[in-house]
């Protein structure tokens, strides 16, 4: 993937974008529409599922040579925190906030499946001052089963905050994203819409097979809040109702924004990949560092990135 010239802005935004393997679908979407307003886009990735299912290293390997202008950043699975449901999601955000270059003053926190509208966010950075507010959360579009199926309600989960040690901190907030925007000290702002007075982010969490989908609610945050895999089953034994399992939402038929191939797979590659592979006692430390300030020997030289 070729680098794309960034947008001259205000002041440099970092983007961490959450990923894990069955996300594989909307990563170049995502990452295609970070580079266009991103100094620099860092993906956090724990060598398993955070249900405690090993990921595919080869697979792994194969989507970290795919974006060599990506820092790629691996870290190892705890088996003692498997059944804290929130940690991996926010302790994979801790990882990305710790990477981020010194110049960064605000940080765009994505999942995989939230992609920009750039043209729309790119003109919104240019002339919306977002530098009074700590913390925005972007108004999305929210999406089930098929990119053409559209909620009529809004939701507003990716979080742009200015890079402070206390918002950094709060990245392990048990409520994660939403957790982190209430620790945020004023002015704040929720259901932040693009100039037009629409959302600049659509957001495809749902947008799966029906195998994609079993894989989802057996491994992302919330799998113990309801019988999903039941729930899943249902939805899929006939075709789409006009509403979902998760919120109870409307929905409207509209044209897909993005070409989306959910049976998308890496091609297998040859070339050489940039990724760091974090240690154990090296994730220990930097939560240390990022809640305590304790520069420990452990990761001085990854303070030095």
């Amino acid at each position: 993937m070729k680098k794309k010239k960034f947008v001259n802005l205000k002041t440099p935004i970092g983007t961490v974008i959450n990923f894990c393997s069955y996300d594989f679908a909307f990563l170049s979407l995502c990452i295609e529409a970070a580079q266009e307003f991103s100094s620099q886009i860092i993906v956090p990735v724990c060598d398993h599922m955070f249900s405690g299912e090993k990921e595919d290293p080869l697979f792994l390997q194969n989507i970290y040579a795919l974006f060599p202008n990506v820092q790629f950043i691996e870290f190892p699975f705890d088996i003692s925190k498997k059944d804290n449901p929130h940690y991996w999601h926010n302790l994979s955000r801790l990882i990305g906030g710790f990477f981020l270059k010194e110049e960064i003053r605000y940080a765009l926190f994505l999942d995989c499946d939230e992609i920009v509208d750039t043209s729309s966010f790119r003109e919104w950075l240019e002339h919306f001052d977002y530098m009074q507010y700590t913390a925005i959360r972007l108004a999305n579009y929210w999406y089930f089963r098929s990119s053409s199926y559209r909620a009529t309600t809004w939701e507003d989960t990716p979080l742009l905050v200015r890079k402070t040690r206390e918002n950094l901190q709060a990245l392990m907030h048990p409520q994660e994203r939403a957790g982190m925007y209430s620790s945020a000290q004023p002015e704040k702002k929720r259901m932040c819409l693009s100039l037009d007075k629409k959302p600049m982010v659509h957001h495809f969490s749902w947008v799966r097979t029906k195998e994609q989908m079993l894989k989802k609610v057996s491994n992302w945050g919330h799998r113990e809040e309801r019988d999903w895999k039941h729930l899943v089953e249902q939805e899929f034994s006939s075709s789409f109702q006009g509403t979902d399992f998760v919120h109870g939402y409307l929905f409207e038929t509209v044209d897909s924004a993005f070409a989306i191939d959910l049976s998308a797979q890496p091609l297998e590659v040859t070339s050489s990949i940039k990724v760091l592979r974090l240690k154990a006692h090296q994730v220990h430390c930097i939560d240390l560092y990022m809640h305590f300030e304790m520069e420990l020997p452990q990761i001085s030289h990854l303070l030095k990135k």
